[in-house]
């Protein structure tokens, strides 16, 4: 009688690990949650640079740590989460926003994924004060300044705004300061961008802000190489913003909500800070556009720039709307001819054309058109 072949006893075991079992070592994750407190937010980005670049604890998922799944470690992993955090970019690759498999066959390594609760500190709060802002039929700007407390030293922080009564204006562009260091395709910059960051408490790393259907979403981390530090304290002002209003905004008292607020410690750890709500005050402020120097209704022409250089060094009469005569932008008029030349460059030569409002007309965009002062040329059309 013949007898069945005889399977080895290892390729059964082998056969009943590749049906039935998961893959060895596999565990489930969620990309960019490099911290492991349960979130992707800007503390990722600060625990990333903090092991990549400065010698910091390593995560205990590295493979959450590729947050845009290209398969190596850089710079652009911490920008992917900024940018789609501030500027509601691109989303990391699943896993996300849930814990999941990974779907990519790389060689990185998840040995433990067990997120933990965000740390607690009292005494963290983000502000927001001296919101202010300047509207005309055309348009105008507000202006508001970002303060942070927090008993630990801050290396970023993170605030989502609701403007509850629609006033701001949507950004045209991405504003995000400067490109990291030797990686020029990281981020866009664009000076034309609608939201305009007057000052920050420290512009050598990534800040952005970023106006879109009714939210203000803005943050800041430190760069790769010069970490930035907070020092822990009370109201440090850290972000002053010109954001440009809507069309037909109404002077008074306008709503704003704070529905989100994060700061991070130079650790990397999340610290949730309370909301709240503020106003800001709006006042009724000129039309004008940019350029029209003499008044005439048209923007822009030689007799323009013929007519502020007459001012300056002639003793011609002054302008009546000292704004409309700052071609650049700079908030400088008087005593110089660049807003001149500017003019000419843009008339003749293919320069710039002149920041808004142009080529209409338009209410101030900057606190220096206010400071110049504008009684309204008699023909803004």
């Amino acid at each position: 009688m013949s007898r069945s072949p005889t399977v080895p006893r290892y390729l059964v075991l082998l056969s009943v690990l590749t049906m039935c079992a998961e893959p060895l070592g596999a565990v489930e994750f969620q990309r960019g949650d490099i911290n492991q407190d349960g979130t992707v937010s800007l503390a990722d980005v600060q625990f990333y640079y903090e092991w990549t670049f400065r010698g910091g604890p390593a995560p205990g998922c590295r493979d959450a740590a590729d947050s845009n799944d290209d398969g190596i470690y850089s710079p652009r992993d911490g920008v992917w989460i900024f940018r789609h955090l501030v500027l509601d970019d691109r989303p990391p690759p699943p896993p996300f926003p849930n814990a999941g498999d990974d779907p990519t066959n790389d060689s990185f390594d998840c040995a433990e994924y067990a997120p933990a609760a965000t740390q607690h500190d009292e005494s963290a709060r983000l502000e927001i004060h001296d919101a202010t802002g300047v509207a005309a039929a055309a348009g105008g700007f507000a202006e508001l300044t970002v303060a942070v407390s927090s008993s630990r030293a801050l290396a970023a922080w993170y605030a989502t705004v609701r403007d509850v009564d629609g006033i701001l204006a949507d950004s045209s562009n991405d504003r995000l300061i400067p490109r990291p260091p030797d990686e020029p395709d990281l981020s866009v910059e664009d000076l034309s961008a609608a939201v305009r960051i007057v000052d920050g408490n420290d512009r050598s790393g990534l800040i952005a802000a970023r106006v879109l259907a009714g939210s203000l979403k803005l943050g800041a981390v430190p760069v790769i190489q010069t970490p930035s530090r907070l020092p822990p304290g009370e109201s440090i002002d850290v972000l002053r913003l010109e954001i440009p209003l809507r069309a037909g905004v109404a002077p008074g008292a306008h709503r704003f909500r704070v529905e989100r607020a994060e700061l991070v410690d130079v650790d990397g750890n999340a610290l949730d800070a309370p909301g709240g709500e503020f106003v800001l005050d709006v006042v009724a402020g000129p039309t004008f556009a940019r350029g029209d120097c003499n008044g005439d209704g048209v923007a822009v022409e030689v007799s323009d720039a013929h007519f502020l250089l007459n001012f300056n060094f002639l003793g011609g009469a002054p302008p009546a709307c000292f704004a409309a005569c700052d071609a650049d932008g700079d908030g400088v008029v008087t005593g110089q001819t660049t807003d001149a030349v500017f003019l000419l460059r843009f008339a003749f030569l293919g320069g710039p054309p002149p920041p808004a409002p142009f080529p209409g007309c338009g209410g101030p965009r900057s606190a220096p058109d206010v400071a110049l002062g504008c009684v309204g040329p008699p023909d803004c059309r």
